[in-house]
């Protein structure tokens, strides 16, 4: 098993050095061993974003969602589908995904 911690060092030093690419390879197997490790799924979404990877970023971000709804952290699942929305705004999954959390939001609020 590998060192979590060492690899997300390894990954800061790719991003100061603006090695992207590089960062993101590490970024990747810290979600083989921790496939809802929210700091990378974050950080792969934003990088992918970056390097005009619109199709990455997408999984990334829904997988987010996802991950947030089923904790139950309705605010930064509805953060997470704005920002599908942000790229993809004809994504029918999200939207739908989107006004359930808001209607809920109603409900709890």
């Amino acid at each position: 098993m590998a060192d979590i911690d060492k690899l997300y060092e390894k990954a800061e030093k790719y991003l100061q050095r603006q090695k992207y690419e590089a960062a993101m390879e590490t970024y990747q197997e810290i979600l083989r061993y921790n496939p809802n490790d929210e700091e990378a799924l974050t950080t792969l979404g934003d990088l992918s974003v970056k390097l005009n990877r619109t199709s990455e970023a997408l999984r990334y971000q829904a997988q987010l969602a996802d991950y947030y709804i089923k904790r139950g952290d309705n605010a930064k699942a509805v953060a997470a589908c704005r920002k599908v929305l942000k790229l993809a705004p004809q994504d029918v999954v999200t939207v739908m995904k989107l006004a359930g959390l808001l209607e809920k939001g109603k409900k709890d609020g």
